[in-house]
Formats: C-alpha cells, sequence, structure tokens
C-alpha cells in the first residue's frame, strides 16, 4: 500500500458504485478489509476517465 501513498486514488466503500466502476472497465488498484466495520472497500486511481465516471454515476443515481 505504501507505493501509492502519493498518487491520487479514490476509496469506493459503494459496492453498486463499485460494479458500475468495473463494467466500465476499471480496476482497483487494491481493496482491503475495513477495520471497523469489517466490509470490503476498494481503492481506484483517479484520473481523467475515471473522473469522467463518477460523473457519469452522480448523474444516474440523480435521475432517479
Amino acid at each position: 500500500m505504501s507505493t501509492y501513498v502519493n498518487k491520487d486514488v479514490y476509496y469506493c466503500y459503494s459496492i453498486n458504485l463499485f460494479h458500475f466502476l468495473k463494467l466500465n472497465g476499471f480496476f482497483y488498484i487494491y481493496k482491503e478489509k475495513h477495520h471497523e466495520t469489517g466490509k470490503f472497500y476498494w481503492v481506484f486511481e483517479k484520473t481523467e476517465s475515471f473522473r469522467d465516471a463518477l460523473d457519469e454515476y452522480s448523474a444516474l443515481r440523480n435521475s432517479k
């Protein structure tokens, strides 16, 4: 994990967002289990296309 300290990363705690990102061709850098909740989260590198996908996901969620 220490190799990613200086990278611009996104911590994804939502299983729905994780599946959306996966379906759109994004791969996580690593996944961890949250020390308090015991649930998994995924860490993605933020790129321009990744930010665009987050915007798209947000727009889809807000249109419901």
